[in-house]
Order: structure tokens, then C-alpha cells, then sequence
């Protein structure tokens, strides 16, 4: 309901969003130690998609009979992801702090993790899984963007193609693992967000 939602809103953004903000880009123990994230795949998506499994194993499944992991609106599927890509291209571009050079580097590195984690993200499904849907090329994009944002000012945009293809192929594999288990996590957050930011996360060192 409305009021639990409230509350966990707050209750993250004090516990885990505002501290993790400060050890990265509020001069804390993670920036003094060099760590860094352009535009928030650890701040943002690696926290949300953590937290969401956290909240799977705490809450549990849902308590309707036979749930289903499919969207119930491809059109409504297709007109959200759609206003995400449009934000993603604001604030991985806002990392730079202003227009210039860097900026549109973080904005050119978008659309190829995007393009690129949704291209492989369909050839992953239609080798293991022998087909493709709609949802394929939806979720692909966003893998490709979760795991392009940490590092998106950081890199030429001939490697942004890499990172894109390793999020189709990694985010892939950890949506996999969540069926296994059963998670009810229908937006697949952990899966996308948490790995594809913390695999961002890790792939600006290497």
C-alpha cells in the first residue's frame, strides 16, 4: 500500500542511499580510497537492486496463487521504459556537472551500452531460449544503461560497445539465477539494476 511504500522510501533513503552518496561523491572513505561512479550505477542502481533482494527475503513471495513474472501492459512496459531512456540520457550526461566534451562523451556511451546490451541481450534469448519477445528488448535496453552509467564518462565509446554486451550477457545469467530461486522480484531490479551497476561498477577498473 501507499504507507508501507512511504515508508521504505525514507527509511532506504536514510539508511543506505544518503550514506552511500557520501562515501562516493561527498568526499568520503570510498572517494579518498579512489573509488569512483559518473552518474550513479553504484550510488543508484547497485543500492536499489540490493536492497530490493533484501526486501524479497525479508517480505517474502506474494500471496496470490499463481503469480506471474510477465507484464501484464507491453504498452505501458513500452511507454515507461521509453521515459527511462529519456532520463538515463539527462543524468548520465548531468554527471559532467555541465555541457562540454565530457558530456556528450556520457551521452554517446548511453545510447551504445543501450544499444548494445539490447542487442545482446536478444541473441542471448534466442540461443538459450529460443526465442525472442517483446520484453527481451525492453529489459536489454535497460541492462545495457544500468551498466553503462557508472562508468559512462570514463571510457571511449568503442568500449561502451563491451559494456554493453557484457551487461546483456551477465544480467542475463543473474535473471536466470532469480527464476531458479524463485525470487518475486517481477521487475527483475536485482538482476538488472544491482548487477548491471555493480558490474559497471567493477568494469571502470578493469
Amino acid at each position: 500500500n501507499m504507507k508501507g511504500y512511504i515508508w521504505l522510501l525514507i527509511i532506504w533513503t536514510i539508511i543506505v542511499y544518503i550514506p552511500v552518496c557520501h562515501w562516493i561523491w561527498g568526499s568520503g572513505f570510498l572517494s579518498k580510497i579512489g573509488f569512483v561512479d559518473f552518474a550513479g550505477g553504484t550510488v543508484i542502481h547497485t543500492t536499489a537492486g540490493f536492497a530490493a533482494l533484501a526486501a524479497i527475503f525479508v517480505l517474502g513471495r506474494r500471496h496470490q496463487k499463481d503469480i506471474s513474472m510477465k507484464p501484464s501492459n507491453l504498452m505501458a512496459a513500452a511507454i515507461g521504459t521509453g521515459l527511462l531512456w529519456f532520463g538515463w540520457f539527462g543524468f548520465n550526461s548531468g554527471g559532467a556537472l555541465k555541457a562540454g566534451s565530457l558530456a556528450a562523451i556520457a551521452f554517446s556511451n548511453t545510447f551504445i551500452g543501450l544499444a548494445s546490451g539490447m542487442v545482446t541481450w536478444m541473441i542471448y534469448a534466442k540461443l538459450v531460449r529460443g526465442k525472442v519477445d517483446f520484453v527481451d528488448v525492453l529489459t536489454g535496453s535497460v541492462a545495457g544503461l544500468a551498466t553503462i552509467t557508472p562508468c559512462a564518462g570514463y571510457i571511449h565509446p568503442q568500449l561502451a560497445i563491451l559494456v554493453g554486451i557484457i551487461a546483456g550477457i551477465i544480467c542475463n545469467l543473474a535473471l536466470s539465477l532469480q527464476e531458479s530461486r524463485g525470487w518475486d522480484d517481477a521487475l527483475g531490479v536485482w538482476g538488472v539494476h544491482g548487477i548491471g551497476g555493480f558490474t559497471g561498477s567493477i568494469l571502470i577498473g578493469i
